[in-house]
């Protein structure tokens, strides 16, 4: 779990990817996006990898893996995901990551340059965390 909150700590800053085909003003929106973890969210985050770590042998770091590339995927275009309709939380969008089948549920708040990242929840449970 250690190696989990290093890499997917309550805050992230830029990563550093390329940004070839993006207008200076696009790449600097994408560079000050933050990401930003509910403390629910973390620990669901913890807990999922600690399991996933656990029981799948074949692909330990699949789920970590999985989820840099999510995040990365919606810090250069937070708006491709989907509104999801089914909660209180207004604007809260979900995006699948479809290898290890988990949905993550965030917000983007674009007035400060912030995603927050709400929820880490498996696909085949039929409904949604409990936000």
């Amino acid at each position: 779990a250690r190696s989990l909150a290093k890499g997917f700590s309550s805050r992230q800053g830029h990563s550093g990817r390329a940004s070839a085909g993006r207008t200076p003003r696009e790449i600097k929106s994408v560079r000050s996006l933050k990401i930003e973890f509910s403390p629910d969210g973390l620990e669901q985050i913890r807990a999922i990898h600690d399991w996933w770590r656990t029981h799948r042998a074949a692909a330990p770091e699949l789920l970590r893996e999985e989820l840099a590339a999510t995040l990365e995927m919606i810090r250069s275009s937070p708006k491709v995901a989907k509104v999801y309709p089914f909660s209180a939380i207004p604007g809260l969008r979900r995006t699948l990551m479809p290898r290890t089948r988990y949905h993550l549920y965030f917000t983007f708040h674009e007035e400060r340059a912030l995603i927050f990242v709400h929820a880490l929840w498996h696909a085949a449970r039929g409904h949604g965390p409990p936000l």
